[in-house]
């Protein structure tokens, strides 16, 4: 037997046999969400209400009687959960929304429970909630499984909105340049949704999105990286995006200056970062026109639709980008501007801070219809 006699090979299959019993003695039979098989997180937008979102119970397998379990809420685990994900949730209050039932079946003779359906009745802007789901058990000869005990219902308020097509257009904000306490930030962050349809087939390959030129600008493209790259371009420490962007899809970025390192953000996660130790940055310059929306150096316009533009002069965290992709309070300390780009009519874009920037595109845009935040 290529080396191994009768009674060895009687040896290793009776203890592979006795193990195997052994294996089969200790397994228990489990209860769990189905939902959280494929991961402990579902994650909802919700743009209408009220909405309704399904919940089942599974078992490992057919249950000889009838077999119950309780959901519970557990506040106490969002803590954790937002230090882990660098997430801002809070906790779903009990007047947004309603459960079917707080008490699950599984019938005999099965191995899934009748469906549970959690309703949101409303979603207030500016907040995402999440409802963390606990799975107690209520008699019956299955336990709870600990890795699928635990489901977090994540719901963020969703918006239809109209959203700017700048092809061959560009804002300038002269305003900038007039004010004196732009002249030394010391921290600095920028935030776009952006949807490119074409990139620049330039030799510079550049397609400018926001800031000014030489100084601090968020482009996508440049002599020495590809064309759908994002870059933190101006100053001494320039940042290019690990990501690689596709065409007609939406992504939120952003950019962020804390004094000390710049980071790029892509849909509200670190992307990349470099120190930049490059001391506070003038707003007021005025290098090749000053402050852009899709504009730099005379030109490198971008082939993009684009949504939720802000300037901010702080440094934001990943909790905050990551909260207040398609919203942000105008009120909010350290919002310099807040160009939404959803008139959905004319030229004429509104600054929605107390700071008063609105000014008008260099012509009238394609105003596409119904775009979603967050996602399509």
């Amino acid at each position: 037997m290529n080396g191994m006699n009768k009674k060895t090979f009687t040896v290793i299959l009776l203890a592979g046999l006795l193990f195997s019993c052994k294996q089969a003695d200790n397994f228990e039979n489990k209860i769990y969400f189905q939902d959280a098989q494929t991961g402990n997180t579902k994650t909802f937008s919700v743009y209408e209400t009220p909405q309704k979102f399904p919940l089942t119970i599974a078992s490992s397998d057919i249950v000889s009687q009838d077999t119950y379990a309780f959901l519970r809420v557990s506040e106490g685990l969002i803590d954790d959960y937002n230090k882990q994900y660098n997430t801002a949730y809070k906790l779903l209050p009990p007047t947004f929304y309603s459960l079917s039932s707080d008490t699950v079946r599984i019938e005999k003779n099965t191995a899934a429970s009748k469906t549970v359906y959690i309703t949101i009745k409303e979603l207030p802007m500016g907040e995402n909630y999440i409802l963390p789901l606990v799975l107690a058990e209520g008699g019956g000869d299955f336990s709870v499984l600990n890795a699928s005990g635990t489901l977090f219902m994540a719901f963020k308020p969703g918006i239809l909105t109209p959203a700017a097509n700048i092809r061959n257009r560009y804002l300038e904000v002269p305003q900038f340049a007039k004010n004196e306490k732009l002249k030394s930030i010391n921290q600095l962050s920028y935030e776009a949704r952006v949807k490119v349809h074409a990139w620049s087939t330039a030799s510079h390959k550049i397609s400018s999105l926001m800031g000014i030129e030489e100084n601090f600008l968020l482009r996508f493209g440049d002599v020495n990286i590809e064309a759908n790259q994002l870059q933190l371009a101006g100053g001494p420490y320039p940042v290019t995006s690990n990501t690689r962007f596709g065409l007609d899809t939406w992504y939120h970025v952003a950019v962020v200056y804390d004094g000390a390192t710049i980071k790029l953000y892509v849909n509200g996660k670190e992307d990349n970062m470099v120190n930049a130790p490059r001391g506070p940055i003038n707003l007021t310059d005025t290098w090749a026109y000053g402050f852009h929306i899709g504009f730099s150096a005379n030109g490198r316009l971008i082939n993009a639709t684009i949504s939720e533009c802000r300037v901010w002069t702080k440094a934001l965290s990943a909790a905050e980008i990551n909260n207040n992709m398609c919203y942000v309070d105008p009120e909010t300390p350290g919002l310099l501007a807040y160009w939404k780009f959803n008139e959905g009519t004319g030229a004429k874009i509104k600054d929605y801070s107390p700071n008063n920037y609105t000014t008008d595109l260099s012509g009238i845009p394609v105003w596409e219809e119904g775009v979603k935040c967050p996602g399509e």
